[in-house]
Protein backbone atom coordinates (compact mmCIF):
# COMPACT_ATOMS: atom_id res chain seq x y z
CA UNK A 1 0.00 0.00 0.00
CA UNK A 2 2.46 2.56 -1.21
CA UNK A 3 0.49 5.73 -1.90
CA UNK A 4 3.48 7.75 -3.07
CA UNK A 5 3.21 9.29 -6.53
CA UNK A 6 5.67 8.05 -9.15
CA UNK A 7 8.91 10.01 -9.20
CA UNK A 8 9.06 12.86 -11.69
CA UNK A 9 12.06 13.16 -14.00
CA UNK A 10 14.59 15.73 -12.93
CA UNK A 11 14.95 19.09 -14.64
CA UNK A 12 18.12 17.91 -16.35
CA UNK A 13 16.38 14.85 -17.79
CA UNK A 14 13.43 16.92 -18.98
CA UNK A 15 15.78 19.40 -20.65
CA UNK A 16 17.68 16.58 -22.34
CA UNK A 17 14.44 15.03 -23.59
CA UNK A 18 13.30 18.42 -24.85
CA UNK A 19 16.56 18.96 -26.72
CA UNK A 20 16.39 15.46 -28.17
CA UNK A 21 12.79 15.93 -29.31
CA UNK A 22 13.65 19.28 -30.91
CA UNK A 23 16.63 17.77 -32.72
CA UNK A 24 14.47 14.89 -33.97
CA UNK A 25 11.85 17.40 -35.15
CA UNK A 26 14.50 19.39 -37.00
CA UNK A 27 15.81 16.22 -38.63
CA UNK A 28 12.29 15.26 -39.70
CA UNK A 29 11.76 18.72 -41.18
CA UNK A 30 14.91 18.52 -43.25
CA UNK A 31 13.91 15.03 -44.39
CA UNK A 32 10.55 16.49 -45.43
CA UNK A 33 12.17 19.37 -47.27
CA UNK A 34 14.85 17.46 -49.14
CA UNK A 35 12.99 14.16 -49.40
CA UNK A 36 9.59 15.36 -50.57
CA UNK A 37 9.38 19.07 -51.29
CA UNK A 38 12.47 19.57 -53.43
CA UNK A 39 12.55 16.34 -55.44
CA UNK A 40 11.85 17.10 -59.13
CA UNK A 41 10.72 13.53 -59.76
CA UNK A 42 7.87 14.11 -57.30
CA UNK A 43 6.97 17.56 -58.60
CA UNK A 44 7.00 16.98 -62.35
CA UNK A 45 4.00 14.61 -62.52
CA UNK A 46 2.03 17.05 -60.37
CA UNK A 47 2.76 19.89 -62.79
CA UNK A 48 1.12 17.95 -65.62
CA UNK A 49 -2.04 16.83 -63.81
CA UNK A 50 -3.30 17.48 -60.31
CA UNK A 51 -5.48 14.37 -60.17
CA UNK A 52 -3.74 12.09 -57.73
CA UNK A 53 -4.28 12.52 -53.98
CA UNK A 54 -0.51 12.84 -53.43
CA UNK A 55 -0.41 15.80 -55.81
CA UNK A 56 -3.33 17.43 -54.02
CA UNK A 57 -1.61 17.03 -50.66
CA UNK A 58 1.57 18.44 -52.17
CA UNK A 59 -0.31 21.40 -53.65
CA UNK A 60 -2.07 22.09 -50.33
CA UNK A 61 1.22 21.93 -48.46
CA UNK A 62 2.78 24.28 -51.00
CA UNK A 63 -0.09 26.70 -50.46
CA UNK A 64 0.51 26.63 -46.70
CA UNK A 65 4.18 27.41 -47.30
CA UNK A 66 3.34 30.16 -49.81
CA UNK A 67 0.85 31.84 -47.49
CA UNK A 68 3.42 31.67 -44.66
CA UNK A 69 0.96 30.09 -42.25
CA UNK A 70 3.66 28.20 -40.35
CA UNK A 71 5.52 31.40 -39.51
CA UNK A 72 2.31 33.22 -38.61
CA UNK A 73 1.26 30.39 -36.31
CA UNK A 74 4.71 30.43 -34.72
CA UNK A 75 4.53 34.15 -33.98
CA UNK A 76 1.02 33.86 -32.54
CA UNK A 77 2.06 30.96 -30.32
CA UNK A 78 5.27 32.72 -29.24
CA UNK A 79 3.37 35.84 -28.27
CA UNK A 80 0.82 33.72 -26.43
CA UNK A 81 3.68 32.04 -24.55
CA UNK A 82 4.69 35.44 -23.15
CA UNK A 83 1.28 35.93 -21.60
CA UNK A 84 0.74 34.64 -18.12
CA UNK A 85 -1.19 31.52 -19.10
CA UNK A 86 -0.17 29.31 -16.20
CA UNK A 87 0.37 25.74 -17.25
CA UNK A 88 -0.21 26.57 -20.93
CA UNK A 89 2.93 28.71 -21.25
CA UNK A 90 5.34 25.82 -21.73
CA UNK A 91 3.27 24.02 -24.40
CA UNK A 92 2.73 27.32 -26.24
CA UNK A 93 6.45 28.09 -26.16
CA UNK A 94 7.40 24.61 -27.36
CA UNK A 95 4.85 24.65 -30.15
CA UNK A 96 6.02 28.13 -31.13
CA UNK A 97 9.61 26.92 -31.30
CA UNK A 98 8.68 23.86 -33.37
CA UNK A 99 6.49 25.90 -35.74
CA UNK A 100 9.28 28.46 -36.02
CA UNK A 101 11.70 25.69 -36.99
CA UNK A 102 9.16 24.47 -39.53
CA UNK A 103 8.90 27.98 -40.94
CA UNK A 104 12.67 28.41 -41.05
CA UNK A 105 13.27 25.12 -42.83
CA UNK A 106 10.44 25.74 -45.31
CA UNK A 107 11.50 29.14 -46.68
CA UNK A 108 9.74 31.49 -44.27
CA UNK A 109 12.61 33.25 -42.55
CA UNK A 110 10.72 36.55 -42.39
CA UNK A 111 8.35 35.21 -39.71
CA UNK A 112 10.24 32.16 -38.53
CA UNK A 113 13.31 33.93 -37.16
CA UNK A 114 11.48 36.41 -34.89
CA UNK A 115 9.15 33.65 -33.75
CA UNK A 116 12.12 31.42 -32.87
CA UNK A 117 13.70 34.23 -30.85
CA UNK A 118 10.43 34.93 -29.03
CA UNK A 119 9.90 31.22 -28.32
CA UNK A 120 13.42 30.77 -26.94
CA UNK A 121 12.95 33.87 -24.78
CA UNK A 122 9.67 32.46 -23.46
CA UNK A 123 11.38 29.14 -22.69
CA UNK A 124 14.20 30.98 -20.93
CA UNK A 125 11.66 32.98 -18.94
CA UNK A 126 10.09 29.70 -17.86
CA UNK A 127 13.48 28.46 -16.67
CA UNK A 128 13.77 25.56 -19.10
CA UNK A 129 17.43 26.25 -19.73
CA UNK A 130 18.30 26.76 -16.08
CA UNK A 131 20.33 24.01 -14.47
CA UNK A 132 19.02 22.79 -11.15
CA UNK A 133 22.41 23.35 -9.50
CA UNK A 134 22.68 27.08 -10.17
CA UNK A 135 21.69 29.46 -7.45
CA UNK A 136 19.73 32.61 -7.90
CA UNK A 137 21.51 35.75 -6.90
CA UNK A 138 20.23 37.57 -3.89
CA UNK A 139 19.23 40.59 -5.96
CA UNK A 140 15.72 41.94 -5.70
CA UNK A 141 14.11 44.19 -8.32
CA UNK A 142 13.58 46.98 -5.78
CA UNK A 143 17.31 47.16 -4.92
CA UNK A 144 18.06 49.37 -7.91
CA UNK A 145 15.33 51.95 -7.46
Amino acid sequence: MNDLPPPRPSRRHRSALLALATAAWLGALYALRFGWVEIPAEADPCLRALRSPACRVRAGFGLLVHLQLFGTAAIVLALAAHLRLGRWRLPCALLALWFALLALVLYNVHYGAPAAVLAVLALADLGVFRDGTTRRSGLRPDMFV
